[in-house]
């Protein structure tokens, strides 16, 4: 018996289980010879996970630093435990080289470059998450004073926007480099993103 697809004409003379190989070759999907249209398997459907808005982190599970070498590490040590935690997913940067960033925020997905990216963060910061170390991180007052040094900002002005930090200080810079290191390594950053794209499940009263 001649160990050929009657098709194609693949020689499976060399294959111990020509048999078994021939028919699993036989009935693939897309036939050998092209006889058919070409059938592509769909992605399969990203199972959605509960994302939140930029501005509605959940940062309970944060602690502030008490280790640390310099207080421009500061910043970028909150940042990561924030953006670690899974529910907290709602940035997707895939390529760095690409000023092309996508946030979910107030319930939509607005795309931002690194500057925009890096003023969220500090307004976050600052409106959000600073003030609930007051009382909670030993080092707050230190880092009080540091931050107007740096920035001259203080931590307890409630009507500073994230333009009055001039872009060559350390703690924006440090704020910067912090991002591209993090999403430039984060794994799994093509998932990440269809997951951030992924429609929410409609919510029934």
């Amino acid at each position: 018996m001649e160990r050929k697809c009657p098709k194609c004409e693949k020689d499976f003379s060399s294959d111990p289980f020509w048999t078994t190989s021939l028919k699993r070759h036989l009935n693939r999907k897309n036939p050998c010879d092209q006889s058919g249209p070409y059938i592509r398997d769909s992605m399969k459907p990203v199972e959605y996970k509960f994302t939140h808005d930029f501005n509605s982190m959940d940062f309970g599970h944060m602690k502030p630093p008490v280790n640390y070498k310099t207080r421009t590490s500061i910043a970028p040590r909150i940042l990561k435990q924030i953006f670690d935690f899974e529910q907290n997913k709602c940035i997707s940067w895939i390529n760095i080289k690409n000023d092309d960033i996508v946030i979910r925020q107030s319930g939509e997905l607005k795309h931002a470059n690194l500057d925009e990216l890096v003023n969220l963060c500090m307004l976050f910061l600052h409106y959000q998450v600073y003030p609930t170390l007051v009382d909670a991180w030993t080092k707050y007052e230190e880092f009080k004073e540091w931050m107007f040094q740096t920035t001259l900002v203080e931590l307890n002005n409630d009507t500073w926007q994230s333009q009055d930090i001039s872009k060559t200080c350390e703690y924006r810079n440090s704020i910067r480099l912090f991002l591209i290191d993090y999403f430039g390594h984060l794994k799994g950053k093509r998932r990440a993103h269809r997951l951030l794209l992924a429609e929410p499940p409609s919510v029934t009263a």
